[in-house]
């Protein structure tokens, strides 16, 4: 296996998996969402913005078997999808190069041709699929629905709870008990994790958090409002619970 070392940045750890996530979102053009309308960011302060990220330039042409997509790689998956009806109201939290099997890698010489697919998980009405598409040959190998399998977020979602919080009058209230108004809290979005009430049972759930807005931005996540969090269903952009 190669390695290859990145460009420096100055992007803070936190951001990176967010970043990672829309630069994959981004290449399909799909931004996260269904359709491909990003809904943006929750319009709260979010710690580190304004950060000197680096871009990374992605190759025009992979030359390992293991190389990262492309994007001309991400426009073939797009275009495979949507010409199979499969890809208005899908959402994609993973997407990546479906490995090859190690003893075809280990076999490769460079310079000789190999084979490319796509995996990703998507997540449509309600439901979580599988998608392998065959990119040389441009084609769907597989869609496999995988029943009671929550996905992770994507990008658009993190808006979509944290609006729902915000609209939410008992979280208003909450606040306001606690001598604080809404524009005085950033409110940020988190998994759910295991749930062990019945009301979420088989759903997505995000935990929305409120933080301080007063004081060093750096440090914004050491000042949470102790107690206090929504919990808010992902497919259906609804707040289940304000505890």
């Amino acid at each position: 296996m190669r390695y290859r070392q990145a460009p420096t940045t100055r992007t803070p750890l936190g951001l990176l998996p967010a970043l990672a996530l829309m630069g994959v979102l981004g290449a399909l053009g799909l931004a996260g969402c269904s359709g491909g309308d990003d809904a943006g960011g929750s319009g709260s302060a979010r710690p580190g913005e304004g950060a000197d990220v680096t871009s990374l330039s992605a190759p025009a042409k992979a030359a390992h078997p293991l190389d990262a997509l492309t994007p001309s790689e991400f426009d073939t998956f797009r275009e495979v999808l949507a010409a199979g009806g499969y890809l208005d109201g899908s959402a994609f939290p993973y997407l990546a190069l479906d490995e090859p099997d190690k003893q075809s890698v280990l076999g490769w010489k460079p310079g000789s041709a190999f084979g490319r697919r796509a995996f990703a998980v998507v997540r449509r009405q309600g439901r979580t699929f599988e998608a392998v598409v065959d990119l040389g040959a441009r084609s769907l190998v597989s869609w496999t629905e995988k029943a009671n399998a929550p996905t992770g977020f994507v990008t658009s979602e993190f808006g979509t709870a944290s609006s729902a919080a915000t609209a939410d009058e008992r979280l208003v209230a909450a606040l306001a008990r606690r001598g604080l108004a809404v524009r005085e809290v950033s409110l940020l979005t988190f998994a759910g994790g295991s749930v062990s009430d019945p009301a979420e049972q088989g759903r997505r759930i995000a935990r929305v958090i409120p933080f301080r807005v007063a004081g060093d931005a750096a440090t914004l996540l050491s000042r949470p409002v102790e107690g206090l969090f929504v919990s808010v269903d992902l497919d259906t952009g609804k707040v289940l619970s304000v505890t």
